[in-house]
């Protein structure tokens, strides 16, 4: 419904931006030793470093969760420095050849360590063995250190099992050396890979002293070469990928292989799985000739009519003599076939105008939306081609004629308020999406505009004091739905109108009663609030958002 006043309204906005300085960072992951190179270990790691650098391949993160238990996620990067400064607060102190120390200390209450983090290139490597040593170094609140790991840089972290954990005992402890062969406790899912990443966490287990020092030492990753040459596909960005029936999805598909001078004249293929990630009859989607970089990127295509799925992988392989193993890309991808329906679809009559709404579709394999309105029956027909053929107007009977219909929408926006329409007919919309060619199958709504106004404005105060402004509406509608309801005003100069305020989606508009008197204020204040409706009157503030969304009256009409 729309009723429109004009009214001067100026008031101004203040607004107070706090900006933390805590010196946290986004949380970065550590470029990838390449195991092929030779044996990882664990620097000589001085007090004197400087802040915000970390060691070769490795990094040290911090959690928000001050005493974090193990399952805390990091969020942070760790930027201070390695020298014991400033003392009281959470650290790394480095200890030179004898590794580095985790120090929480709640005396400053910032004690949110933390993981130390290794990457790990293992494309052509298995038999991956690591070697560390851990160490109690003074007492205080009960802290563990555990060895995990994760496929990738967004893959979930595992424990390593049998599990390689110091366990503190909240004191001095003598040295305790670990190894652990992760080839063997992960099944080889470790061996073949990019971008591995190890961590050992560190994490709070019980008490409350003030200090707790876990010194981590000794470490030292060792491989062996997998038999043959090997290719390890990295992540894949893009998902979910959209394809028609007739529209391909373009994928870039990066990977590694080993040994990269063994691979000679020979081509490279991506391959997708089935929508399970199963290899067992795979589609090759693109192809690149080798070279001896050890490093490429394939220009890939997945097919139109690939079936819906979430489970997809992709992996690269070689024709090369020799050729042994092709690891895939670790995520699950997804593949969507064909554009998917708007969600929500709604609409609202008055006396001779609708306002259709809907919510766009999550995921965005679309290219545009479009909307036929068709008068005392359903629509009928599907839409055709790239949508080149339609044009919109929202005046009922003035877009392209579709069937007896006519289109009234096209775009790709969420809303269209159709005019020119006849008190007591029942108009139908129907809501389609498109991409490329193809066509969702489409959601309909109707309505039924009236012959009467159901709201009217009754009132209204200009004052002095724009807290004190006020708007009184009066409803001569029965039982009246009054959800998607708008109000909004002129500017000042009353050239234009203002954003609108939006009545919310909620049952207390939904059944509104004859002769209801709604006072709405234009400022939150110290008004009282009524929203008791049993008897007849409302009195609330159009910048609650428990009853009202949107809005601005910086420079009020209602619609619905």
């Amino acid at each position: 419904m729309v009723i429109f006043r004009d009214k001067r309204l100026v008031f101004l906005l203040n607004f107070l931006l706090f900006v933390g300085i805590n010196g946290a960072v986004a949380q970065t992951n550590p470029a990838a030793f390449n195991m092929a190179t030779g044996n990882y270990s664990f620097p000589n790691w001085i007090p004197t470093s400087g802040a915000g650098t970390y060691p070769p391949n490795a990094i040290w993160h911090r959690t928000s969760t001050l005493h974090p238990p193990k399952l805390a996620a990091t969020t942070v990067d760790y930027v201070g420095t390695y020298n014991n400064v400033p003392a009281n607060f959470a650290r790394i102190d480095g200890q030179g050849l004898n590794g580095f120390d985790f120090v929480n200390d709640i005396t400053n209450n910032d004690h949110n360590l933390g993981a130390f983090v290794v990457g790990l290139n293992t494309v052509g490597r298995t038999a991956i063995i690591v070697n560390w040593s851990g160490r109690g170094v003074s007492t205080g609140s009960l802290y563990n250190v555990i060895l995990q790991y994760r496929l990738s840089t967004v893959s979930a972290w595992t424990d390593i099992s049998p599990t390689s954990e110091f366990v503190g005992t909240g004191g001095f402890t003598a040295t305790m050396p670990f190894t652990a062969n992760i080839s063997a406790a992960t099944g080889g899912a470790v061996d073949n890979r990019p971008n591995i990443q190890l961590r050992w966490k560190y994490y709070y287990v019980s008490g409350g002293a003030s200090l707790s020092k876990i010194r981590i030492s000794a470490v030292s990753i060792t491989s062996t070469a997998l038999a043959g040459k090997n290719t390890g596909t990295d992540l894949i960005s893009g998902s979910p990928f959209c394809v028609t029936p007739t529209i391909f999805a373009a994928v870039s598909v990066p990977f590694k292989y080993e040994a990269k001078a063994t691979f000679g004249v020979s081509t490279f293929t991506a391959q997708l799985s089935d929508a399970s990630g199963s290899f067992l009859t795979p589609v090759n989607i693109g192809t690149i000739p080798s070279n001896t970089s050890g490093s490429l990127t394939i220009a890939a295509t997945i097919p139109a009519g690939t079936p819906y799925g979430t489970g997809y992988r992709i992996r690269v392989i070689s024709n090369a003599v020799g050729f042994a193993a092709a690891s895939d890309n670790i995520i699950d991808l997804t593949i969507r076939l064909s554009p998917t329906d708007i969600t929500s679809p709604a609409s609202v009559c008055i006396t001779d105008s609708s306002t259709v709404s809907w919510a766009l579709p999550t995921i965005s394999c679309y290219t545009e939306v479009l909307v036929v309105a068709n008068a005392n029956s359903s629509v009928a027909g599907t839409p055709t081609g790239n949508g080149s053929a339609y044009t919109a107007n929202t005046a009922f009977g003035s877009g392209t004629p579709f069937g007896t219909g006519f289109v009234v929408y096209k775009g790709a926006g969420t809303n269209v308020i159709v005019s020119s329409l006849t008190p007591g007919t029942q108009y139908f919309y129907k809501i389609w999406v498109r991409y490329g060619s193809e066509w969702s199958s489409g959601q309909e709504v109707s309505c039924t505009p009236d012959y009467q106004t159901k709201v009217l404005i009754n009132g209204y105060l200009n004052a002095t004091n724009r807290i004190n402004e006020w708007t009184e509406l009066l409803v001569t509608g029965d039982n009246l739905d009054m959800r998607g309801y708008k109000i909004r005003d002129n500017n000042s100069s009353q050239s234009g109108w203002q954003p609108e305020f939006n009545f919310n989606n909620i049952p207390f508009w939904q059944h509104v009663r004859r002769g209801t008197v709604i006072m709405l204020y234009h400022q939150m204040n110290s008004h009282i609030i009524d929203t008791d409706p049993s008897d007849g009157y409302l009195q609330l503030d159009v910048y609650d958002l428990t009853y009202f969304n949107g809005g601005s009256l910086t420079t009020l009409d209602l619609s619905g």
